[in-house]
């Protein structure tokens, strides 16, 4: 089928990046505020998911333009070009979450992002290349497993299915990062469990001709209303 390899990666990376379990029961009862705090942040897990998704996309689209400008190796400017397209189009489906959420939008990529951003202006050549993919690779990561918990662990429907909507891209960006990770030799390359980094071909390579069909239809789709 046509999603077995995107499939294949996402149950190779879920051995590779398995959550520790919780502290025990009897340690937690000795904190009540702590737990009291926690049960606060799970009733606010469909808001915050949001909030990081929406500070997310914006900086993959600052640092994917970014990439552009600055990188010569054509499996960057590959990853780049998707990620710039598919970030900037969650976002745009986010925006009207946030409204009828009566959500107040983020105004930039948040800090940490933005510090990313700052190095990776500084660099250039191989050291930009090998930057920008081993610092997407540690985020796609991450949003991969935000995500499988917000379909998982969230309160709002709507929110969930806007979650298990973006979750096919958000792996096939991931395994598009890692191929080119190993074929640049980016930084981290080496610490990624086996199974994961030889799931990581067949997939991307699927995820580029979804997009590739996916940018037909588009096409056709603004010829036929000229």
């Amino acid at each position: 089928m046509k999603t077995n390899q995107i499939k294949m990666f996402v149950g190779a990376a879920a051995l590779g990046l398995a959550l520790s379990s919780a502290a025990p029961a009897a340690r937690a009862m000795e904190m009540p505020q702590t737990m009291q705090f926690k049960s606060t942040l799970d009733d606010s897990l469909d808001k915050l998911f949001m909030i990081h998704s929406y500070q997310g996309n914006l900086a993959e689209v600052m640092t994917g333009k970014l990439a552009l400008q600055k990188t010569r190796n054509p499996m960057v400017r590959e990853v780049a070009r998707t990620i710039v397209m598919e970030h900037g189009m969650a976002n745009r489906d986010l925006v009207g979450h946030f409204k009828s959420m009566n959500m107040m939008l983020p105004k930039d990529a948040g800090f940490a992002n933005q510090a990313v951003y700052d190095k990776l202006k500084t660099l250039k050549g191989a050291a930009f290349d090998k930057a920008y993919i081993g610092s997407q690779v540690g985020a796609h990561e991450a949003v991969v497993i935000m995500v499988e918990h917000e379909i998982d662990s969230g309160h709002n429907a709507t929110i969930q299915q806007y979650a298990k909507n973006k979750l096919p891209g958000i792996v096939g960006h991931a395994a598009m990062l890692y191929r080119t990770a190993a074929a640049i030799n980016a930084p981290g390359t080496n610490l990624r469990p086996e199974p994961v980094k030889s799931a990581a071909p067949a997939a991307a390579k699927e995820h580029e001709n979804m997009v590739d069909m996916k940018m037909q239809k588009m096409g056709k789709d603004l010829n036929n209303k000229m």
